[in-house]
């Protein structure tokens, strides 16, 4: 099995699948025949990236 390249946009895409239409992180890994980890890690770098593009200062 070959690993498999996604870019940027796609990552995006499958986050917001859960997050903005409320689909279970399980069924959108799922739909995209992903493994679940894949999808869950690309969460933890999208929630780490906007924690940096936005710092509390205050």
């Amino acid at each position: 099995m070959t690993k498999r390249k996604f870019g940027r946009e796609y990552e995006t895409d499958a986050i917001r699948l859960g997050t903005d239409l409320g689909v279970a992180a399980l069924q959108v890994a799922r739909d995209l025949d992903l493994p679940e980890s894949v999808r869950r890690r690309w969460m933890r770098a999208f929630s780490a990236s906007l924690a940096a593009a936005f710092p509390r200062n205050g």
